[in-house]
């Protein structure tokens, strides 16, 4: 019988070495990765708006830059300026509202100056809540103290329920003036910033389609923006029509 040749078993120092070397520097490279991901997290949703604000309000500068000489920064920033002002200051105003109301209806509360009126007949002949309801609200009117007493577990729940919505909506709120602030940035140097994902996208999809992508993004975003702006148009003609009403 023929031997069988003899597997060669060492292995190559500088190999070993070499791979090692390329385990750990593959390894930095996640690390960092990841730390950097953990560091800019926070910040994804704001940029991402940012950019899409960015891509929106665009034509705006276009048209406003020559009115004021030419000057792109200070174009961006008056716009940029008016688009928060439009979205804090009817923030404050309802908020403001809320929280007065809340508070004066804490005063006249333990003041015992508020009043339940007697509910009407017709109250109870509602569906499904009816009875219900004209009883709770027949003993508010008699006996306010003793309804919120009864039930102030239940009011605790919607007054915690009520103030954490406010303070959710505050921080979108926030979140929306950052996205704001960096939208400005971003048009103020709008040309590097497109030509820098101009390039991106050319080096991901070659010059076609990758060269056509950065266009066909922001005429999409424009685009959709259109149609939501147009319905949250009529939706605000609308509502403000009922509130006349």
């Amino acid at each position: 019988m023929e031997e069988q040749p003899q597997q060669d078993t060492n292995f190559d120092p500088l190999f070993v070495r070499n791979m090692l070397e390329s385990s750990l520097r593959i390894g930095l490279v996640f690390l960092l990765l990841v730390w950097s991901y953990d560091i800019i997290r926070p910040f994804m949703v704001p940029l991402l708006w940012g950019s899409i604000i960015a891509m929106a309000a665009f034509p705006l500068v276009t048209w406003l830059e020559p009115k004021l000489g030419g000057r792109r920064g200070l174009t961006c920033t008056l716009i940029s300026l008016f688009f928060i002002l439009a979205l804090v200051i009817p923030t404050w105003i309802v908020t403001d509202s809320m929280l007065g109301g809340l508070k004066k209806l804490h005063v006249a509360i333990e003041a015992g100056e508020l009043r339940v009126p007697a509910p009407p007949a017709s109250v109870e002949e509602w569906p499904v809540i009816g009875e219900r309801t004209f009883a709770v609200w027949s003993e508010a009117s008699r006996d306010l103290d003793a309804v919120i007493k009864k039930n102030s577990e239940q009011i605790k729940d919607v007054l915690g329920a009520l103030l954490k919505r406010m303070g959710s909506s505050l921080m979108g709120v926030l979140m929306f003036v950052i996205a704001l602030i960096i939208a400005g940035g971003l048009m103020t140097f709008a040309d590097s910033c497109a030509a820098a994902a101009n390039r991106i996208f050319v080096r991901i999809g070659g010059l076609k389609p990758g060269g056509e992508w950065a266009p066909m993004t922001v005429a999409t975003v424009r685009n959709v923006l259109k149609g939501v702006i147009g319905v949250a148009l009529i939706q605000t003609v609308l509502v403000a029509i009922g509130l006349f009403v």
